[in-house]
């Protein structure tokens, strides 16, 4: 669980909410102050041991940056300069924004649309492995998502 905190409900966020989450059983629970008004550190978090909620250590790596594991999740939940990731301890990798992923499926559209405009201009027809998938109209900028067929006619051999 990953909740906002707000300065207007400090009691709520830090007695009212973890004794419920704690009742039904939430094994992680986090809290992130985005303003930062009162908590502090800005970004924590308790994990349920034993029916107890127990903090869990915040790894700080710099003045604006700080880390906690959730094992439940089992991400690292990065705050670096104001901004509240997610990691993935394996790969070191940050799980994309949501902005990060629109703009790679953008650029992937993108690719696309050039490499079908590249098939078409060559000769090559598309269509599609059915009916009921979307399709590529020839001449459109319209490119569907489907089992794409590449038709080539070869000529043949007359001998």
């Amino acid at each position: 669980m990953l909740e906002i905190t707000s300065q207007t409900t400090p009691t709520k966020d830090q007695q009212t909410k973890p004794e419920i989450y704690r009742a039904l059983g939430v094994r992680g629970y986090f809290q992130y102050d985005t303003s930062p008004d009162y908590l502090n550190p800005i970004l924590q978090g308790v994990g349920l041991i034993n029916n107890q909620q127990e903090p869990i250590a915040a790894n700080n790596i710099a003045f604006d940056t700080l880390w906690l594991f959730s094992e439940v999740l089992g991400l690292e939940l990065h705050l670096v300069s104001g901004e509240l990731r997610f990691r993935v301890p394996e790969t070191g990798e940050f799980v994309k924004t949501h902005k990060e992923e629109n703009l790679g499926r953008l650029a992937a559209e993108s690719t696309l649309r050039q490499l079908v405009t590249q098939l078409l201009n060559s000769g090559m027809s598309l269509e599609t492995g059915s009916a009921n998938d979307e399709f590529i109209d020839r001449g459109s900028e319209t490119i569907g998502r489907g089992r794409f067929v590449i038709d080539r006619t070869f000529p043949r051999y007359q001998g």
